[in-house]
């Protein structure tokens, strides 16, 4: 068998390969049967030796026990003839895909396609000696893409983990603030329990303070006391100003600083009444 395209899985060919619910065989190969022609070369001479019969036969069967199988998912390989070596590298690990074809292999039309992981130490796997090594490239690359492309798919589908983790930030916040709310309404019943009845000081203590305030002079009362306060005292001192005698005033010889002094006393004096017109006036009285 050289190549295959979704081969049965069922038979014993495959009873190797474990593949998952939704994976699927995409193509198959083993060795292409040219490729024990350079063990032909060197073992026929070497067959009166008896060394050239165990060259041959072991080209022979590495070739039968060898399989490349590749998937929906990923790349597989099997070897060994006494014992059996399975490989896998899933797409998503898979770096780089390169083929090569020598001498030999470019005429027959066979070569090598290496398998490189990311994060791996150079080529992780082999398809030796495959038929046709460029369309087998091709066939794995195209591969990787769709499956990345059906990642990305469900990646955009599924909801983004900062997405999520903002929701439940939302929820965490909307739990706490009830949570305090109904600490505070606690704290507040406990309070009142224990003081008893503090409210009801802080509303005696507004009354008590409204009291004041009612008790208080009313100012266009205030302002008409004032004015009618202010001249009479200003008629007083103008009556003094003229009827006292000059005598009265001890040490001030001069009638003319005794002149003086009266009227700046009643300047003093019409200040009272002046000021209580000036606030009237502000409070709009007049």
């Amino acid at each position: 068998m050289t190549a295959a395209d979704s081969p049965d899985v069922g038979g014993s060919e495959f009873d190797w390969l474990s593949l998952d619910d939704d994976e699927e065989i995409v193509w198959s190969g083993n060795p292409h049967p040219m490729s024990i022609v350079p063990a032909l070369v060197f073992g026929i001479p070497l067959v009166i030796l008896l060394v050239g019969i165990f060259v041959i036969v072991a080209a022979y069967l590495w070739r039968e026990n060898t399989d490349y199988v590749v998937t929906t998912d990923g790349v597989y390989t099997k070897s060994g003839v006494f014992s059996r070596d399975v490989q896998r590298v899933d797409f998503d690990k898979v770096q780089n895909i390169s083929f090569s074809q020598g001498v030999v292999g470019n005429y027959f039309g066979y070569g090598k396609v290496d398998i490189s992981t990311a994060g791996g130490s150079g080529v992780e796997m082999q398809f030796q000696s495959v038929a046709d090594p460029k369309s087998v490239q091709e066939r794995i690359n195209r591969l990787i893409k769709e499956n990345r492309r059906g990642s990305d798919r469900r990646g955009e589908d599924a909801p983004a983990k900062g997405e999520v983790l903002d929701e439940i930030l939302a929820e965490l916040r909307t739990m706490r603030e009830t949570f305090e709310r109904i600490e505070a309404q606690e704290a507040d019943a406990a309070g009142e329990a224990h003081h008893g009845g503090r409210p009801r000081e802080d509303a005696s203590r507004r009354t008590r303070s409204e009291q004041t305030s009612d008790e208080r002079t009313d100012p266009p009362l205030a302002a008409g006391v004032g004015i009618a306060l202010g001249f009479f005292i200003v008629v007083v001192m103008a009556v003094w100003a003229v009827t006292v005698p000059l005598e009265v005033v001890v040490g001030m010889d001069a009638p003319t600083v005794i002149t003086t002094h009266r009227w700046a006393t009643i300047a003093v004096a019409a200040l009272v009444p002046v000021s209580s017109l000036w606030w009237s006036r502000t409070l709009g009285l007049v």
